[in-house]
C-alpha cells in the first residue's frame, strides 16, 4: 500500500476556523489575499496573528516614526476586515530582529492553543533565495508551534490546553501541491494591498498587479480557470521525520 492511500485527503476549504500568521504588517495581503478572500467567501471564521511591528517599513520621511506602529495596526485591520478578517492578535516583536525560533514558536503556540484553529497559514520558510530572516523565523516558528501544540506541556509552563491542527498551509512557496481558483478573488487581493498605504507607492502596487497576475495565469494554464493561487499544504504528521513531504498531495 502507498503512503498517500493511508493518509487522509483534505480539502482546505472546508477549514472552518483559520490562523494566519504574517511576518509583518502587509505579508498576509501580498502572500495570500485572494486566499485569504476565497476561505473567508468558502465559510471559513479567519484571525490574523502579526508577529513583529512593522517599524522598519515606512516609504515616506513625512510619516513620525513614533506613529508608524500605530498606523501599521491600522492598515492591517482595514485591509483584514476587508478581506473579511474577523480577529486580530499582535506580538509587537521588533522588526528586522527575529532570530529565536524556540521561542517564538512558543508564543505562537499560545495562540494557536488559545484560537484552535483547523487550518494554519504562514510564509513558506524554504522559499529558495529568501533573505529576510523575520520571513524565516516566523516561518519555521510556526512550524515546529503546529507540531507541538498538541503537547500536554507545550510551551512549558503553558496554563492553556492542547490542540490539535489538521493542516498547515505555506503561501510565497516556490513548490506548491495544491493550486486553488482564485479567478473571482485575486482583485480583492490587490485592493486590500492597498489599504498599507504607508508602505506601497502607486508605482510598485501597479508592478505587484502585474506580477501576481502572471504568477496566477501561469499556475492556471492547465486547469479550466482564469486565475491560481499556489500553496504547499502539509498535515502536522507529515511535518517531522517525513522524507515524503515534497511529494504529498493533500487533495
Amino acid at each position: 500500500m502507498e503512503l498517500g492511500e493511508l493518509l487522509p485527503k483534505y480539502d482546505i476549504l472546508s477549514m472552518r476556523r483559520v490562523l494566519v500568521v504574517q511576518p509583518h504588517p502587509d505579508d498576509a495581503e501580498v502572500g495570500a489575499g485572494d486566499v485569504i478572500a476565497k476561505l473567508h467567501d468558502s465559510g471559513a471564521e479567519i484571525h490574523y496573528l502579526t508577529v513583529t511591528d512593522g517599524s522598519l517599513g515606512v516609504n515616506s520621511p513625512d510619516i513620525p516614526k513614533e506613529s508608524i506602529v500605530a498606523i501599521r495596526k491600522m492598515e492591517t485591520e482595514a485591509s483584514g476586515r476587508y478581506l473579511g478578517v474577523d480577529g486580530f492578535t499582535y506580538l509587537d516583536e521588533k522588526d528586522g530582529a527575529l532570530k529565536d525560533v524556540p521561542a517564538l514558536a512558543g508564543r505562537i503556540a499560545e495562540v494557536i492553543r488559545s484560537y484552535r484553529p483547523d487550518l494554519v497559514l504562514s510564509p513558506d520558510p524554504y522559499l529558495p533565495y529568501e533573505s529576510h530572516m523575520d520571513h524565516i523565523v516566523t516561518a519555521k516558528a510556526t512550524s515546529q508551534a503546529v507540531i507541538s501544540s498538541s503537547l500536554m506541556e507545550y510551551p512549558r509552563g503553558t496554563s492553556t490546553t492542547p490542540h490539535s491542527v489538521t493542516l498547515m498551509a505555506y503561501y510565497l512557496t516556490a513548490k506548491p501541491n495544491v493550486i486553488l481558483d482564485v479567478s473571482t478573488t485575486l482583485v480583492r487581493r490587490f485592493k486590500a494591498m492597498e489599504f498599507h498605504k504607508s508602505q506601497f507607492s502607486d508605482e510598485l502596487l501597479a508592478l505587484y498587479r502585474v506580477y501576481f497576475t502572471n504568477r496566477a495565469t501561469q499556475l492556471a494554464v492547465n486547469e479550466d480557470y482564469t486565475f491560481g493561487a499556489g500553496l504547499k499544504i502539509l498535515p502536522p504528521l507529515m511535518m517531522h521525520c517525513f522524507t515524503e513531504a515534497d511529494d504529498y498531495i493533500p487533495m
